[in-house]
């Protein structure tokens, strides 16, 4: 409908085109979806006041016994939920002082990049290649996914709190230990993960 579709290019600041080609894209996609997977429609007749509604549900089957709303599929595809996360007026607010802080304090900025560089530094004494980053994040390439998610338990384990990525978060193939470093790590707190990356070298 012509009003619908210039309500919708208002609301997400697109032109009217833009919203009819996002349409087009997702009419594909549902009618690809349901040439390849089973599917069920439920429908049902609701009464409100001064007129009558008709639904139609659909069901998908996307694996063997396992069916989904059609609908939340759409939400979980759709550009909007995957590429704008919108921040709470908490976190925001949070951020804003964060910045004010860091503004104020510039020994703390100084500090992280003390202890990114010492991170960095045991990493590669330990026998791994970390990748180079400006930020506070050091990548530790592993390749495998399920030897990555191994890791990260056992260094748990050994009192280390550090995240194994793998496919789909990262191509296949470039699984990873995320290790990041912040102001509030202490010189013990570095030389701890050291040693327990020192010991995943034996172990793995």
């Amino acid at each position: 409908h012509p009003q619908r579709v210039q309500e919708q290019a208002r609301y997400f600041g697109v032109s009217s085109q833009g919203i009819v080609d996002e349409g087009v894209k997702a009419a594909q996609y549902v009618t690809q979806l349901l040439k390849e997977h089973a599917f069920t429609v439920m429908t049902r007749w609701e009464e409100v006041p001064d007129r009558s509604r008709f639904y139609a549900l659909v069901m998908v089957e996307i694996s063997p016994g396992k069916q989904v709303y059609l609908a939340d599929l759409l939400v979980q595809r759709g550009r909007p939920t995957l590429f704008s996360n919108a921040l709470p007026c908490t976190i925001a607010c949070s951020a804003q002082k964060a910045i004010e802080i860091l503004m104020q304090e510039p020994q703390r900025v100084a500090k992280l990049r003390d202890n990114v560089a010492a991170a960095r530094a045991g990493i590669r004494e330990a026998g791994f290649e970390v990748l180079q980053s400006p930020t506070a994040i050091c990548p530790i390439i592993v390749h495998d996914t399920a030897k990555a998610i191994a890791m990260s338990r056992r260094l748990l384990e050994l009192g280390v709190f550090v995240i194994g990525f793998g496919y789909p978060v990262v191509p296949e193939g470039h699984a990873r230990l995320r290790v990041q470093i912040s102001a509030a790590h202490e010189a013990k707190h570095i030389r701890a993960l050291v040693d327990g990356l020192k010991t995943l070298k034996k172990e793995f």
